[in-house]
């Protein structure tokens, strides 16, 4: 990722989510999982401080 364009414009924090298992995220969803279900199996939160 290229932080000058954030970084220009006052952005400090960029987060996101990093898939893990994807196999098992997709079952989870059409299981109608929500963010309970897969955040810390199969996603893991991301914060990049810049």
């Amino acid at each position: 990722m290229r932080a000058a364009p954030f970084a220009r414009r006052g952005v400090t924090v960029v987060g996101g989510t990093r898939v893990r298992a994807p196999a098992e995220l997709l079952d989870l969803l059409a299981e109608g999982g929500s963010g309970y279900h897969f955040f810390g199996k199969s996603v893991e939160r991301v914060c990049l401080c810049l």
